[in-house]
């Protein structure tokens, strides 16, 4: 091989390189808050956060989200679940008329 040939060789890789890493890091780029506002219905805003109707029990709905993205901490009470986030705190449980999933940031 000719070094002139070796030298695309190692442009067309090097761009192959930061290309997939550019690709990677898109992909680990998850957003709690898209996820929820994008999975459930958001049916009340005010300054406390943003509050979405969802079904199933807490606990249940803590998994789900907890598997799309892993919390930094989890803690419950007998009602509610609590998942904390860099930028995000997500409280689980039932309000007057249904259960719901609200985050706020903090």
């Amino acid at each position: 091989m000719s070094r002139k040939r070796l030298f695309w060789l190692a442009g067309g890789l090097a761009v192959a390189a930061v290309v997939s890493l550019i690709f990677g890091m898109m992909l680990l780029q998850k957003d709690i808050g898209s996820y929820i506002a994008g999975h459930y219905r958001e049916y009340s805003r005010d300054a406390n956060g943003t509050r979405y109707a969802c079904s199933g029990s807490p606990e249940d709905v803590a998994d789900e989200l907890a598997d799309y993205q892993q919390p930094e901490a989890r803690a419950d009470n007998d009602k509610n679940q609590y998942l904390r986030y860099s930028n995000n705190i997500v409280t689980i449980g039932p309000t007057a008329t249904t259960r719901a999933a609200s985050g706020s940031k903090v």
